[in-house]
């Protein structure tokens, strides 16, 4: 009779755990003890599995020690897959019973295991009675999130609220005012405490229901160092804090102590990202729960660009900077109308600055780093790369071998020639001592084809090595010692020698600048990878026709160095060129661009 009763109680908890409010690691204790009291168990676990992960335990009850961790994994795994697993053990002393619940989570599976003593009659029966409770879960799941629902249309709704009201203010200090009272209504906070980001540190600005307050008082202080400490962290801090908790909470703590103030949340008021205010509560029943904190984020950020505006437009230290500065030049300048007056004199010295005050003039173009000679060196006939000496940027002199063409079918080929040379010499002796005048003909000019051959194959093998014509840089070929053995093709470049000791910068300057070169113009060149350093240059020539590019129209200027090259300048090189181009007036360098636009596009 009494596990009758025990049963029906337990049977009216799991009917009670449908509709309970509370958050999860609160349900699935108290429906496991349920369960176990439905189902007559001394032991049980609720364990959760999501998706592709192991099972973990979600609520425990009783002393499971004494059934193996693999046989509850086991059994899990089966029920999960069959709905429910039972199970005996210690020759029918222990019964196992495990229960697919119904998670209301797609990507979560959930199973009960229940750990019943003695001798129970029908295990099968026992899973067919827990089957009926299985969709627990899923309705509490159901009903917190539709709770969770009219919360948030509830906290949506109130928000609009405060934004009205705030709205409607059109001065800062009444706005905060607002704030705060509306606050400490809404959530039955004794005290609502607004503070904002002046430098490094916050200032209080409204108290709930207190329109004048002291700053010096102590509460004062101790408010904004505790919100200083909401800032510093830029986070929610609920006081007394929670065990899971990472918030350093020593301020909070001396504040609720010198006031009494049982219960204590801060939160920071943030503007782009960035905390520039504090609001903070006190109540002293009941604690701070989740939603209210949830609720009171979603106001703080409702509210916080229209403080910000207000504040910002408050400006009362502003105005009184402004009438400082008025008053000062009103004794300079004369007794009305100041503004018009400085600002008349500001930009009638401006312009003159910018009318007669001259400064050089420089017309800007890149430029490249060219030289005077530059040899190709191509493949003298179809062959393979036999080896590379040099690579690109290498110094060389004047003879020095840079790369060998594969010789060895040459050689084969000499040997094939000579020997035919010889063979139809000796036929053209043998046809010439037998009288046969027409063999003899045949023969030496065979004899003559294959001199000719043998003449071009020991051309071709005094070409098989490529030396450089002159002392010079190597600028083109870095992919050669990829391709020993490679072939290569008659006319083929493989390298590019260039002179060091002829190189010229030639600047690209637009058609618009171009009048502006003079010959023997001074300047200077930054190289793109060295712009620190600047070198002299003088303008030789200015090239008579333009070159068309895919910027405009461009004038060629070659310009000499005012000192010798360095060792690390190369062809090739680029940067940016500057040329004198006399003195200008600062407004004209500022309009000259745009006037010669309109002059081009209005004349008639």
């Amino acid at each position: 009779m009494a596990s009758s009763h025990a049963s029906d109680a337990a049977g009216h908890r799991l009917e009670h755990l449908r509709f309970y409010s509370g958050a999860p690691r609160d349900f699935w204790p108290a429906f496991l003890h349920a369960l176990a009291g439905h189902a007559g168990a001394v032991a049980g676990l609720i364990l959760l599995r999501p998706e592709g992960q192991e099972w973990r335990v979600a609520a425990t009850q009783g002393q499971a020690a004494e059934v193996p961790p693999t046989t509850i994994a086991a059994l899990a795994e089966a029920a999960e897959r069959d709905r429910f697993a039972f199970e005996r053990l210690k020759e029918g002393e222990l019964g196992l019973i495990a229960l697919r619940l119904e998670s209301g989570e797609d990507s979560q599976a959930c199973v009960a295991v229940l750990i019943t003593r003695g001798r129970v009659a029908n295990l099968q029966a026992v899973c067919g009675q827990l089957l009926l409770v299985a969709d627990t879960p899923r309705l509490y799941q159901n009903h917190r999130r539709l709770q969770q629902a009219d919360a948030e249309l509830g906290q949506f709704t109130g928000a609009l609220d405060l934004l009205l009201l705030l709205n409607a203010q059109t001065r800062y200090l009444a706005a905060a005012m607002t704030f705060c009272n509306e606050l400490a209504t809404r959530f039955r906070a004794q005290r609502v405490s607004l503070g904002w980001k002046e430098g490094r540190y916050v200032r209080l600005h409204a108290l709930s229901h207190a329109e004048l307050f002291e700053r010096k008082m102590e509460v004062v202080q101790r408010l904004e160092a505790a919100m200083e400490e909401t800032l510093d962290q830029d986070e929610e801090i609920l006081w007394p804090a929670p065990p899971e908790s990472g918030a350093i909470t020593r301020d909070h703590a001396a504040f609720a102590e010198a006031e009494r103030s049982p219960h204590l949340l801060s939160l920071p008021i943030r503007i782009d990202g960035q905390a520039e205010g504090v609001v903070l509560l006190e109540r002293t029943e009941p604690a701070f729960g989740e939603r209210e904190v949830r609720a009171l984020r979603l106001l703080c950020d409702q509210a916080a660009r229209r403080l910000a505006d207000l504040k910002e437009n408050h400006g009362w230290f502003g105005r009184r900077w402004v009438r400082s500065w008025r008053r000062g030049l009103s004794r300079l300048v004369g007794p009305e109308h100041t503004w018009e007056k400085v600002g008349a004199a500001s930009a009638a010295l401006l312009l003159a600055v910018l009318v007669f005050v001259q400064i050089p003039f420089r017309v800007e173009a890149p430029f490249m780093i060219r030289t005077e000679e530059l040899v190709q060196m191509p493949a003298p006939f179809d062959g393979y790369l036999e080896s590379v000496a040099v690579r690109v940027g290498d110094e060389v002199t004047q003879g020095q071998t840079l790369l060998k063409l594969d010789s060895r079918d040459l050689h084969v080929e000499e040997a094939a020639n000579t020997a035919d040379l010889a063979r139809y010499r000796a036929e053209a002796d043998q046809a010439q001592s037998e009288q046969r005048i027409g063999e003899m003909r045949v023969a030496m000019q065979r004899a003559e084809q294959a001199r000719a051959g043998l003449d071009l194959v020991r051309y071709r093998l005094s070409r098989t090595e490529l030396k450089s014509p002159f002392a010079g840089v190597v600028v083109g070929g870095n992919e050669l010692h990829e391709r020993l053995g490679a072939p290569v093709k008659r006319g083929e470049v493989l390298l590019k020698v260039t002179r060091l000791d002829a190189l010229y910068a030639e600047l690209k300057v637009d058609e618009r600048d171009a009048h502006e070169i003079q010959a023997q113009a001074g300047g200077e060149i930054a190289f793109a990878s060295r712009p620190d350093l600047k070198f002299p240059i003088r303008v030789e020539r200015l090239e008579p026709s333009a070159v068309s590019e895919s910027n405009g129209n461009v004038f060629l200027v070659r310009a000499r160095f005012g000192e010798a090259p360095g060792a690390w300048w190369r062809p090739g090189m680029t940067g940016l060129a500057k040329v004198d181009a006399g003195r200008r007036s600062i407004l004209w360098v500022l309009t000259h661009r745009a006037i010669d636009f309109l002059r081009l596009k209005l004349w008639w």
